[in-house]
């Protein structure tokens, strides 16, 4: 059988070449993965799987960090011209592009869960075809400022090929697999609504790939992870009011300045004595104007931290820090929990067995 399945996958490989390259063409970020998802869903069916998609393997109230409205149909609309699958796009509508493919075995056994995640980042490629080989062979990103930087173009790719290769096996296959395509890994926001749809639901076993996650080198397998920090990715605004920096400046609530003590009161925030932990403040953005005093300030931060226990008290402190901050400007504030996973480590027995 070993033989047979390394043969089933050299005869798989060109094929799962080519649909990795066409997704690395034209990239899709979180939630907005129609034409990829839409992709996958189609051909996985076409392989003899049951295929779920849309609100039924993505709960609505539990995802994190959703594009607005808006842009979430442009994005269903570009999918849509660059080739999507309109039959299954339709229920991702809105944001829902979460993938379960399901096949049971002709006798019973363990459920094992595969789960591959699909989305882009917002990364320009270089498209210098003397610097680069996908810019050199024809399948850089056609969309500006959006790149499959982090190899999720190819997990999504082996996934497919993976499930074509078990339908060869079903009448031999004992237990049941789902495939699981997930949206939205970047800034841990999409695998909490898949979870709380229910999809993890009487899984005995869990594997998930990245490629290039700990080894640099060709061919080296690693069969597991251990120190994988819990993190809490979070938004902040502050509203304060503008005003002339030259002729009123007494009535100005300077939202800039509430931002940058946040800031550098996030960076202090004192350390736990139950583990690691990482603060960074990645993004500031505020004013309209040198001469005018800024009424709008944003703020994107992550918190990370040995495990979970670590991440709630950051998470605590850190809500404390912007409110004290905005106070201290007379500034009003929001935050929103844009993404959030807990610690995790793989199991020593099944990292053996891979």
């Amino acid at each position: 059988m070993r033989e047979e399945v390394l043969r089933l996958a050299e005869d798989l490989f060109s094929e799962a070449v080519d649909r990795r390259r066409d997704i690395h063409r034209f990239p899709e970020t979180g939630w907005t993965e129609f034409r990829t998802a839409s992709w996958c869903a189609a051909a996985l069916a076409a392989a003899g799987w049951s295929v779920r998609t849309g609100q039924t393997v993505c709960d609505p109230a539990a995802r994190m960090g959703v594009p607005a409205a808006s842009d979430l149909e442009a994005a269903w609309q570009a999918a849509l011209t660059a080739g999507g699958e309109p039959p299954w796009m339709e229920p991702m509508r809105g944001g829902f592009t979460g993938v379960v493919a399901t096949m049971r075995g002709f006798k019973p056994g363990p459920t094992v869960a595969l789960r591959f995640d699909m989305d882009a980042v917002d990364v320009s490629e270089e498209q210098d075809p003397d610097r680069h080989r996908p810019a050199r062979e024809g399948f850089a990103s056609r969309r500006h400022g959006l790149m499959h930087a982090c190899g999720h173009d190819a997990h999504t790719a082996i996934g497919v090929a993976v499930g074509q290769l078990l339908s060869r096996f079903k009448d031999r296959l004992r237990g049941t697999v789902h495939i699981l395509l997930q949206p939205a890994e970047e800034g841990t926001r999409g695998a909490e609504s898949m979870v709380a749809a229910g999809v993890l639901d009487g899984v005995d076993y869990f594997l998930s790939p990245h490629v290039g996650a700990q080894s640099h080198v060709t061919g080296e397998v690693i069969p597991g992870i251990t120190g994988f920090l819990a993190t809490v990715k979070m938004d902040a605004w502050f509203t304060g009011q503008e005003a002339h920096a030259g002729l009123a400046p007494e009535q100005g609530q300077n939202a800039l300045l509430g931002a940058a003590q946040a800031a550098l009161g996030l960076h202090a925030i004192a350390r736990h004595s139950a583990g690691n932990s990482r603060v960074n403040v990645g993004v500031l953005r505020a004013g309209s104007g040198r001469n005018v005093i800024p009424g709008q300030a944003y703020l994107k931060l992550e918190l990370r931290g040995e495990n979970t226990a670590v991440t709630d008290y950051l998470e605590r402190q850190a809500r404390q820090v912007l409110a004290g901050a905005a106070a201290m400007w007379g500034l009003g504030h929001s935050v929103a929990r844009t993404g959030a996973a807990p610690s995790a480590g793989s199991d020593l027995a099944l990292m053996d067995r891979v």
